[in-house]
């Protein structure tokens, strides 16, 4: 009685910098400078094969990295400019469009007034972060 096989190994090495680079690269491809920012990035890159090709020495990597981002309360997208002069109904509904809002509250003083002053010194944009 006699088995036989064989095996193909593959071994996948990649340079961590250049790695880095690829993926500060994407993630600012990927957010909205004009409205958020970066917090972290947290953990490793997660890091599967995909495939390899033995003939052209390649090798096909998939890459994960978790990243945590937050609206930026000084972006252009939030300047106090930006709603200055219009009705409350329209700024709620604008800020509700922006990724990553799941609530935002509206304040007009007086009361009984449904537009937005149109001073930007009189609007106050505050941007709380909630987990």
């Amino acid at each position: 009685f006699k088995i036989s096989g064989s095996n193909n190994i593959a071994l996948v090495t990649y340079n961590q910098d250049e790695l880095a680079e690829i993926i500060n690269r994407e993630i600012g491809d990927k957010i909205d400078a004009t409205l958020e920012k970066v917090l972290s990035t947290n953990n490793d890159p997660q890091i599967t094969v995909a495939s390899t090709d033995p003939t052209k020495h390649t090798a096909e990597l998939y890459v994960t990295q978790d990243v945590m981002v937050t609206i930026d309360a000084n972006s252009e997208k939030l300047s106090p400019k930006s709603f200055a002069g219009k009705k409350k109904n329209e700024v709620e509904k604008y800020l509700f469009s922006l990724d990553h809002v799941s609530t935002a509250t509206v304040s007009i003083t007086p009361g009984w007034s449904s537009t937005i002053p149109s001073s930007a010194d009189k609007i106050k944009v505050v941007v709380k972060n909630v987990q």
